[in-house]
């Protein structure tokens, strides 16, 4: 496995070479509240040509919400969506993936597993699906019932009285037998997880060709499914995180003509990073760190994601990797300024003062 993730590492680390170097750059400044509109429209006005260059990216107003994609945050499906279809909405949704995978950045890590399985594979047949994928809905529960079935009177009975369910699934064997009954739940599943949306899916892929992406992720399905799909096994660690970062101590002027100023500064920023944050980290992993930012009135527990999301933008360790580690600086000019995160440079800023060497007021 870590030799699969250093090809996929070095195959996609040479694409984003060739984008680096690229004298074309790609500017998109969108409004949040109208994000894919702007991104399409500013898509649509890109050369083909150009897109192998740097991508930047200036936001605008309050986020938006999808019409695309339907499903939970972490499982989402895509939308029969003609018009969006006619537009090559998908097609352009899968070069932004391709882009953003391309320069490094997480990837749409938001697609229920069977659809991340068609978009990996491009093949049915290597789907694994079960009626626990489908949203909550009459079609859910109808699926749920049969399964429960034990006998075959009872399941005949049942799948005739549903006979609009299976033809529209394309179904069309006249009898439905006991001996049947996995087939036919698994070709409703397809169906409503793929089939009636697979034009959508197709065009969304012919999108992810850009740069090479789809040919990189499917020479090595297993671990660009990070890319696609959210792990939900996956477990941040305080060492996980921990060995995320690499540290710089800055001396300037005054501490090179004053050395004892220099190495008083020194001391305090190590025991700022060995003692309160390696601690902190820790005890946010066992559950013993908790914050009222959300709510006033409610005690929540801190999680080490949230954490690594203020520091870098992304809840979880890229399926890549950060293309640098991220950097964590000592602030020893201005002692009073607050800890400052910076998700652009990934750093992490702390003013050099008493105050941050005392573990409860760090935590604070």
């Amino acid at each position: 496995m870590m030799e699969n993730q250093e090809d996929l590492c070095t195959k996609l680390s040479e694409l984003f070479q060739k984008s680096s170097t690229s004298e074309n750059k790609i500017r998109l400044k969108v409004r949040s509240s109208c994000l894919w509109e702007d991104t399409l429209v500013k898509m649509k006005r890109v050369n083909p040509d150009c897109l192998n260059g740097i991508v930047t990216v200036q936001f605008i107003g309050e986020p938006a919400s999808s019409s695309l994609f339907t499903g939970p945050p972490a499982s989402r499906r895509f939308v029969h969506n003609t018009i969006a279809l006619q537009r090559e909405e998908y097609l352009h949704y899968g070069v932004i993936s391709a882009l953003s995978v391309d320069q490094g950045s997480p990837g749409p890590a938001m697609f229920a597993a069977p659809v991340v399985d068609y978009i990996l594979y491009g093949k049915l047949d290597a789907m694994k699906v079960s009626v626990c994928d489908l949203l909550s809905g009459k079609v859910k529960t109808t699926l749920e019932e049969l399964e429960a079935i034990s006998g075959p009177v009872k399941f005949k009975q049942e799948v005739s009285s549903n006979t609009p369910l299976r033809f529209k699934a394309g179904y069309t064997k006249p009898v439905v037998a006991f001996e049947d009954k996995q087939k036919f739940i698994r070709c409703i599943c397809l169906h409503q997880l793929i089939l009636s949306t697979q034009s959508e899916i197709d065009q969304f892929i012919k999108g992810l060709m850009t740069n090479g992406i789809l040919n990189v992720i499917r020479n090595n399905p297993d671990k660009p499914r990070k890319l696609l799909q959210h792990d939900n096994n996956e477990r941040l660690t305080a060492q996980v995180v921990d060995n995320q970062f690499h540290c710089i101590f800055l001396n300037n002027l005054a501490f090179l003509i004053n050395p004892e100023n220099m190495n008083l500064n020194y001391k305090m920023a190590t025991m700022i990073l060995f003692k309160p944050c390696n601690h902190y980290l820790e005890d946010v992993e066992q559950g013993l760190v908790t914050s009222n930012v959300l709510d006033p009135d409610t005690e929540d527990e801190v999680e080490l994601a949230p954490v690594l999301q203020l520091l870098t933008g992304c809840d979880g360790i890229l399926a890549i990797g950060f293309d640098t580690s991220l950097t964590i600086m000592f602030d020893h000019d201005k002692p009073h300024r607050k800890l400052t995160a910076n998700t652009c440079s990934c750093s992490l800023n702390f003013p050099v003062c008493d105050l941050l060497t005392n573990y409860e007021s760090f935590k604070e």
